[in-house]
């Protein structure tokens, strides 16, 4: 006999649902409550207790997103790594995103083909940009 598709448990009323929604919302209402959870998440990632942190938004176009890199450039250079304690948490994460996922053994025999590649390219190009001028006068 086939399994029966969706979860086992029985299905919510509306009312259950909506007393369930409000008390979850008086709870993270509770400053106390809050504080609690954010201090314990911000313990558990390893992140310092009070660090302020920049919310991740998509940008809209390219133009956009060039901004925010010059904006984070420039604030990464008043920014001074003494003053701050990084948990060896963070250090770990640190080193790992830094680290690339897989480096080629044979990148640097590739970079010579293409470079050899563009070499022989450029003369063809400047052949046809040429003959294009010519057939234009």
């Amino acid at each position: 006999m086939p399994r029966p598709k969706g979860s086992k448990r029985a299905p919510k009323s509306l009312k259950q649902r909506r007393n369930i929604t409000e008390a979850i919302a008086a709870k993270w209402a509770d400053p106390e409550y809050r504080d609690r959870v954010c201090s314990g998440l911000a313990k558990y990632h390893g992140i310092p207790s009070g660090a302020k942190r920049k919310r991740k938004r998509k940008p809209t176009s390219k133009m956009q997103s060039k901004q925010i890199l010059s904006k984070r450039k420039a604030s990464d250079t008043n920014y001074s790594p003494a003053n701050e304690t990084i948990s060896p948490i963070e250090q770990v994460r640190i080193r790992r995103r830094n680290k690339p996922l897989y480096k080629d053994p044979m990148i640097s025999s590739k970079l010579e083909m293409l470079k050899n590649i563009r070499a022989q390219r450029a003369p063809e190009e400047t052949k046809k940009t040429k003959l294009l001028k010519k057939q234009d006068f």
